[in-house]
């Protein structure tokens, strides 16, 4: 589930980098937390009743990540952050 729905994996060799590419299907919220050895890696999707999804997304810091969602690609911080997808 971590790899394929929350679409949590490593972007190079020792999760040196990290990208995040979800495929969710009709589920309506997914929330998951994989452990990385700088920290843990945690999300939750919610898909919005007017369109959309929310994800909140948090990497450990210091760890290049970036999220795919539907062939676009998001760069994403340190830290904990919320993006609305279309």
């Amino acid at each position: 589930m971590l790899r394929l729905v929350a679409g949590i994996r490593p972007a190079a060799p020792q999760f040196s980098e990290i990208v995040i590419e979800p495929h969710l299907g009709h589920l309506q919220n997914v929330t998951a937390t994989m452990p990385h050895p700088k920290g843990r890696i945690d999300v939750s999707y919610t898909a919005q009743s007017g369109g959309g999804t929310s994800a909140k997304i948090a990497v450990p810091e210091g760890v290049p990540a970036r999220l795919i969602w539907k062939g676009r690609t998001y760069s994403l911080r340190s830290g904990a952050q919320t993006l609305q997808l279309p």
